[in-house]
């Protein structure tokens, strides 16, 4: 059993109350029926989706890969029991934005309902973080790339210019409209930025109340959203600027449960 220094933050979902909370699984990680609006439900009370990465590959009947516009290269893998996303850039077309990483297969976020999104995020100590996303997106529109599709929530962190640092984003879009920034820790009035290690994220949401965890710390809670979205895709992604040599960076234990979940230790 691989062993991992845990930081202190959500309590962490062990196998054991996994399989008891679920009572079956689906690749070790899900347990759901579909409904007839195309949202699934937990077959018994625990978590709508579960992946530890700990097979030898990505999990097909759970993710698919996405990526939009050119890449040199670009990697969707699971390396070590995590989520290894990785991208380089260098030769590409300097007036796109690069997209890539994995989606739900199936819409897995009931964001009417309210849904708590939880997973661990490794930074991945980059020499040279400029212009590099890597987060979550949360969108009902399955697309290649969830920045651009008319409502979709954004949490990634940002690499702050010369590289070292970093800081965290949040924004809002609902009808194509212009995105609302929810949390921008104070860019571009701050340019400073501040590391990014490996952290344990949490994102509760509501149909009218967003909040978002950093190792058990809030770092935002915004409200007045109404969110109408129903049952949602959830991304996880890295984007890059053109130019950028491969850069890693590294998700593990993703978990959505329903607004509320009792989770049993």
């Amino acid at each position: 059993m691989r062993r991992r220094n845990r930081l202190i933050g959500p309590p962490a979902l062990t196998r054991r109350s996994l399989l008891a909370g679920m009572g079956a699984t689906l690749g070790g990680a899900l347990a759901r029926r579909a409904l007839g609006d195309g949202g699934p439900v937990a077959e018994s009370p625990g978590p709508l989706l579960y992946d530890p990465f700990d097979g030898p590959d990505l999990d097909g009947t759970l993710w698919e890969p996405t990526a939009h516009n050119d890449f040199e290269s670009h990697i969707a893998d699971v390396v070590g029991g995590r989520l290894r996303l990785a991208c380089s850039t260098i030769g590409t077309d300097d007036t796109t934005v690069k997209y890539h990483g994995i989606r739900s297969v199936e819409p897995m976020v009931p964001i009417t309902d309210g849904a708590v999104v939880e997973f661990l995020f490794d930074w991945n100590d980059q020499a040279n973080g400029c212009y590099m996303h890597a987060g979550v997106y949360i969108a009902p529109e399955a697309s290649d790339n969830p920045a651009d599709v008319d409502d979709r929530l954004e949490f990634v962190y940002i690499g702050v210019p010369p590289g070292q640092m970093a800081r965290a984003w949040v924004t809002l879009r609902q009808g194509g409209l212009q995105p609302r920034i929810l949390l921008d820790e104070g860019w571009p009035r701050d340019r400073t930025g501040r590391r990014i290690g490996v952290h344990s994220v949490l994102l509760s949401i509501e149909r009218d109340r967003l909040t978002l965890q950093e190792d058990g710390e809030a770092l935002l809670t915004a409200g007045d959203l109404d969110l109408d979205w129903g049952w949602s895709h959830l991304y996880l992604q890295q984007s890059s600027h053109s130019n950028y040599p491969l850069r890693t960076v590294y998700f593990d234990d993703v978990r959505v449960s329903h607004h509320g979940e009792v989770r049993e230790e």
